[in-house]
């Protein structure tokens, strides 16, 4: 059973469900938009088993999360609303869609210094931004089982992943930037 509590975040309300009673850092599940917090029961369900408690975040205006102004939505925003949920200690961002076109939450949580777990699969452009066992893991399949063991492996490298990863991040941020990527566009004209 999931307790289900509001994050009040700087963009609104943000709903969630605690899965797990346990006092250990929570991994942090954020949705894809189409999705909602109830999409990671089967996974909560085999972490909690680990003594792994869990946080299913509902995006603003998703879910049972209330909605809030036109033109406060948007990738940016999630990405920012789904960190600003995240505490300093959180274990690991996972996102688990199979599809994702670019996996902009990967780059975010990584300047914060926070691994993430992405899955594999070919038509995933988040996994083109996790360098396995260095910013975080690439699980086999968006399978609860895959998910547990990748988030297993975050949790067993510690500090030392964190400290990758934001090497990581250190090394690729101006590959990353806006500033970059416009400059590759101009360049391909």
């Amino acid at each position: 059973m999931a307790d289900s509590l509001d994050l009040q975040l700087p963009s609104g309300t943000m709903r969630a469900l605690r899965h797990g009673a346990g006092t250990g850092v929570p991994v942090l599940c954020a949705p894809g938009l189409s999705a909602n917090a109830r999409s990671f029961d089967s996974v909560a369900r085999t972490l909690v088993a680990r003594g792994r408690p869990v946080v299913a975040l509902d995006l603003r205006g998703r879910g049972f999360s209330p909605p809030t102004a036109p033109g406060t939505y948007g990738w940016r925003r999630h990405a920012e609303d789904v960190l600003a949920a995240a505490v300093a200690s959180a274990l690991c961002f996972v996102l688990p869609s199979q599809r994702e076109g670019y996996g902009l939450v990967v780059v975010e949580s990584s300047a914060r210094g926070i691994p993430s777990v992405v899955v594999s699969g070919p038509d995933n452009a988040a996994t083109e931004l996790v360098e396995d066992g260095v910013n975080g893991v690439i699980a086999a399949s968006a399978s609860p089982q895959d998910l547990a063991a990748a988030i297993v492996r975050v949790h067993e490298a510690g500090d030392a992943m964190r400290a990758s990863t934001c090497a990581w991040f250190a090394a690729n941020a101006q590959r990353l930037s806006l500033a970059s990527s416009l400059e590759t566009v101009v360049a391909s004209y």
